[in-house]
Order: C-alpha cells, then sequence, then structure tokens
C-alpha cells in the first residue's frame, strides 16, 4: 500500500509541475508585461 501511495504521489506532482509549466510558457508567449505584474503581485 505505502508504495503505490508513493507512486500516485510522485506522478501527481510530475503532471502538476508539467501543467505549471506549460501554462507559465503559454502566458509568456501571450503577454510578456502580465508575467512581471503577476510576479510583483504574488
Amino acid at each position: 500500500m505505502s508504495r503505490t501511495v508513493v507512486i500516485v504521489g510522485v506522478v501527481m506532482t510530475g503532471v502538476a509541475v508539467a501543467a505549471v509549466s506549460v501554462g507559465v510558457r503559454r502566458v509568456r508567449v501571450s503577454s510578456c508585461v502580465d508575467v512581471p505584474a503577476r510576479l510583483a503581485i504574488a
């Protein structure tokens, strides 16, 4: 059971990282001005 939980966690983490990277790339391509604004807010 523990191995299954670890595997699922790793897979979910990988999917989340991939989704974030794709989102960042889309944001950079769409508008380079909105990124610094979001970083400043964050």
